[in-house]
């Protein structure tokens, strides 16, 4: 069984190993380099592994390059194509995936990064999966993020309620960032909304925060 829409969640890869008895057999790649690598996850963020005929780089903010006789020579600078992915190298067939470089925002002038974010989100008890996202309105922008709690995570919420338990979780974020950045609109749902291809465009979190403030 194959996937190459987009790095699967290790808990969604346990569960189609319970279900299907087979691991997934991800597939890393793009339009525009065709297939890069391949992974299957035997244990929490396995790293990815080149095909053969692949030849990997990285540029100096960490941007993989990638060298393939599958990648048209018109997007290739000295012989490399530069995808937006941000990678950190293991050795020269292997390395793990650090988020893309343009999910880097700004809120009241401070940078965040919401890969980073969302890394730390879902480090922190309670959290099995979290996205995060830019909400910009008339008047300020602002970090909103979809959370997946685990059962004592919703058990934790429901005690608390919602007010005690967000102030919880962005008083550990600080610890990690500047407090204008912390998440300021949070929405606790069941599964996070993907499209078609597995990914989670801006539109569908966006359609969660429409409705009410948080």
């Amino acid at each position: 069984m194959f996937s190459s829409g987009g790095p699967l969640f290790y808990q969604n890869v346990q569960n189609s190993l319970q279900a299907l008895g087979v691991l997934p057999t991800e597939v890393y790649g793009s339009t525009e380099t065709g297939g890069i690598a391949y992974r299957q996850q035997i244990k929490e963020n396995t790293p990815w592994t080149c095909f053969s005929t692949v030849t990997l780089d990285v540029n100096e903010s960490s941007n993989l390059k990638v060298a393939s006789p599958y990648i048209d020579a018109t997007g290739q600078k000295q012989g490399f194509f530069q995808t937006a992915d941000r990678v950190s190298l293991i050795n020269k067939a292997q390395f793990s995936l650090q988020g893309r470089s343009d999910r880097v925002i700004k809120v009241e002038g401070k940078r965040l990064s919401l890969v980073e974010l969302e890394t730390r989100l879902q480090a922190l008890e309670g959290i099995q999966e979290a996205s995060a996202l830019l909400i910009a309105s008339k008047t300020r922008q602002e970090t909103g993020v979809v959370i997946v709690l685990t059962p004592q995570g919703a058990h934790d919420l429901k005690t608390l309620g919602k007010i005690a338990y967000v102030r919880l979780l962005r008083r550990e974020l600080h610890a990690y960032f500047d407090l204008v950045t912390l998440p300021r609109r949070w929405r606790f749902v069941d599964q996070i909304p993907e499209n078609a291809q597995g990914k989670r465009p801006v539109s569908l979190l966006s359609s969660l925060f429409e409705k009410e403030a948080a």
